[in-house]
């Protein structure tokens, strides 16, 4: 009987006060909403931090110069050099597969009249196997490229695409911030 007094008295005052009454359920559902739309936004982002890192592999590790963007004296040499990235492999031989030391940036890069402005990246023979990417159309680098500092390069899907229309450009003869490539490969999509 109790309960049901106390129900009849809620009843009674929804009834009186119809607009305070309105405007506290509108008030529940949006702060509800945006909890519910809160926790979706961190899980999602959540889910592809991770689905970032699993790209990666469990087996790969990445070593970036800490003092990458920091102002520094021209006499100081703060970054890393391809000779760590031997040292390293040769200090835990058996334990690493390849090592693939990086430079990166953003080129201009032509082939006669078309141009196009795209990042670049130097590295060794490994990188492809060490992130599992495959070339479209020629091949990859080779350890004789890195050796000899050969005026080669691999360009991706996109680039090719902008100086070459439909064809591949493999053999053709690009230039990078100035400077003469030969095309040796066309990566995947």
């Amino acid at each position: 009987m109790f309960h049901f007094r106390i129900l009849l008295t809620a009843l009674k005052g929804l009834r009186q006060n119809t607009v305070r009454s309105m405007l506290a359920t509108l008030g529940v559902i949006i702060g509800v909403g945006a909890v519910v739309a809160a926790v979706s936004i961190l899980q999602g982002a959540q889910r592809s931090v991770l689905e970032r890192f699993e790209g990666l592999g469990a087996d790969q590790v990445i070593v970036f110069n800490g003092n990458e963007r920091r102002q520094h004296r021209v006499s100081q040499t703060l970054s890393l050099l391809p000779e760590d990235a031997r040292r390293i492999e040769r200090e835990n031989e058996g334990l690493i597969i390849a090592t693939s030391p990086q430079y990166q940036d953003i080129a201009q890069i032509k082939y006669r009249e078309r141009n196009t402005v795209a990042n670049i990246l130097g590295t060794t023979e490994a990188y492809s196997e060490i992130n599992n990417y495959h070339v479209r159309a020629g091949r990859f680098l080779t350890r004789e490229d890195v050796r000899g500092s050969a005026m080669v390069c691999v360009l991706g899907h996109k680039v090719a695409r902008d100086l070459f229309g439909g064809r591949s450009g493999v053999g053709k003869s690009v230039k990078i911030n100035g400077k003469s490539f030969i095309v040796v490969g066309v990566m995947e999509e």
